[in-house]
């Protein structure tokens, strides 16, 4: 039974034996956090990533701060132009010899994007996660480049987290890219958790950056609906027990890899969340 990213929700919810708690401090340099192998769960609070590159090779997208361009004001929004834009996230999950740093080598607007990486042989959880209270509907947006993958293997690109019993919902995506689907996950207690899939129309693209934006409406019958650079891929019911009774996290970040053959790299950028 896959407990997925369990150490990185609130500590009232449980955290994995090899999960310590830091501050946002950490992610100044991702090769300091965890120095014995194990999770380095943060909390907001203190100066974040430092940059690293600077150039600006890449940058395809609006010039200037994202999320001040923005109007209205989305509930929350990340740019990884600077520290700033790190602090206002509530935790991070750091599994030394992974990184997640801020990175100006490539990004969709300018001076830099959110890098996660873990190199090969390893498999762990490296992101960041926000705390967004309990909603009927969320919105998520974000850019999104895999650089490196495993063409072997899968990985979870983001989540919704929340109780009763650490459900999800998350990208899956086959590190052959052939498919991309929204996932779900029921953890089960006294047995296997239920997971539910639903495949989307078209897949990403290894080296490309794209725009992802999930929908979720939560009640009686949960829904969901994606699009990814506008087009939709999917829209349709979810599992009936997706409802949060409680505040949920949502993520950014390799949140579960399969294998490690070779290394997993992936860039966020411009991350807004909106809620009703």
């Amino acid at each position: 039974m896959r407990r997925w990213f369990r150490g990185v929700v609130p500590a009232a919810l449980g955290v994995t034996a090899c999960s310590l708690t830091a501050d946002l401090g950490g992610l100044s340099n991702g090769n300091d956090n965890g120095a014995d192998g194990g999770a380095a769960t943060t909390d907001a609070g203190s100066e974040a990533a430092s940059s690293g590159g600077g150039g600006d090779a890449s940058g395809d997208g609006a010039p200037g701060p994202f999320c001040k361009t923005l109007s209205p004001a989305p509930f929350f929004c990340a740019d990884f132009d600077d520290g700033a834009s790190i602090n206002d996230w509530s935790r991070s999950v750091i599994q030394a010899p992974g990184e997640v740093i801020l990175d100006g080598a490539s990004f969709r607007s300018p001076p830099r994007s959110l890098l996660v990486s873990l190199p090969t042989g390893t498999r762990l959880q490296n992101g960041l996660f926000r705390d967004v209270g309990a909603h009927a509907d969320l919105t998520l947006a974000f850019d999104v480049k895999v650089e490196e993958a495993d063409p072997a293997g899968f990985l979870d690109l983001f989540a919704v987290r929340f109780p009763p019993g650490l459900r999800s919902i998350y990208f899956h995506v086959d590190g052959d890219f052939v498919h991309t689907t929204l996932s779900e996950q029921i953890p089960n207690d006294g047995g296997a958790d239920t997971f539910g899939s639903h495949l989307f129309s078209k897949s990403l693209s290894l080296g490309q950056w794209a725009r992802i934006q999930l929908h979720i409406h939560f009640g009686n019958a949960s829904t969901a609906s994606v699009t990814i650079d506008g087009e939709s891929v999917f829209s349709g019911a979810l599992d009936p027990a997706q409802v949060p009774t409680e505040t949920m996290a949502v993520a950014a970040g390799l949140q579960y890899v399969s294998t490690a053959a070779t290394p997993w790299t992936i860039r966020y950028d411009n991350f807004t969340v909106d809620t009703k």
